[in-house]
Formats: structure tokens, C-alpha cells, sequence
């Protein structure tokens, strides 16, 4: 697969004959879909100060730094990635939200500053959002 200017391979699994099977295109399709849109977020980043936080971090599997010891863990959209690259900084979740998302380690006092703006890639919405000290309320 290829993602603007770079090159990607996914192994994909393959039916005697040759041919991929519809399970398995659809997943290409839905990997291709988001990284279409998630790009961005991904390619020419680097790790911002923390790896992550949620569920998966704090009750089941703590760490401090990134790692790939998350195994089988269930992640929900309260499981957030971090990456940064110049002055922006990707929080990615990792799953989908279904009430107000709370991000503790954006609050004031852990970023020493205050969010200027959020977005979403791919999407053209405006997003209500809140900061205090201690957290950052989507």
C-alpha cells in the first residue's frame, strides 16, 4: 500500500487460489481509510514526553514509557497515544467516544500552558472544549 510518498506493506492473508478473501479486503480498506485521514498524526512524528494514558496504562499494564507489553487489553476511547511534530501534538484515541472525552495529562498544570486549538483530522466540525488545571474536557 502506498500513503502519499510512503511505502507501506501489511501482510495480508491469502485464500489457495491466490486471492484475498472479502474479510481480508475489507480490512486493507479500512486500514487505508484511516490512514488516510490519520496520516498526519503518524508519519515524520516523534514521542511527546509521555507515551499514553487510560485504562490500559494505569490499571492494567503501568509503565512509564512506550513499550509493546499492551497485549491482549480491551482499549477504549479513554486509552489515549501521544505523538508530537513541530508545535502540534496528536492525541490519538483509541476508541470511539461515546460522552465527553477527559484528558488528564493536557491540563494546565501538566502542559504549563494553555490549548490554543483542536481539531480533528479529517473533519471540519468544531469541537466544544474546556481546559482547567487539572484536565482538558472534549
Amino acid at each position: 500500500m502506498e500513503f502519499g510518498s510512503r511505502r507501506t506493506t501489511l501482510c495480508v492473508a491469502m485464500v489457495r487460489d491466490g486471492t484475498i478473501d472479502d474479510k481480508e479486503v475489507a480490512i486493507l480498506e479500512g486500514v487505508a481509510a484511516w490512514m488516510d485521514e490519520n496520516k498526519e498524526s503518524v508519519f515524520d512524528t516523534r514521542p511527546w514526553k509521555v507515551y499514553g494514558e487510560g485504562p490500559s496504562v494505569e490499571e492494567k499494564n503501568p509503565m512509564k514509557e512506550q513499550g509493546f507489553n499492551e497485549g491482549n487489553v480491551k482499549f477504549t476511547s479513554k486509552d489515549i497515544r501521544y505523538a508530537q511534530k513541530t508545535k502540534a501534538l496528536y492525541a490519538s484515541l483509541l476508541g470511539v467516544p461515546t460522552e465527553e472525552v477527559c484528558v488528564k495529562l493536557l491540563g494546565e498544570s501538566n502542559l504549563n500552558k494553555k490549548i490554543k486549538s483542536i481539531n480533528i483530522l479529517g473533519s471540519e466540525e468544531k469541537l466544544n472544549w474546556r481546559q482547567n488545571t487539572e484536565s482538558l474536557f472534549v
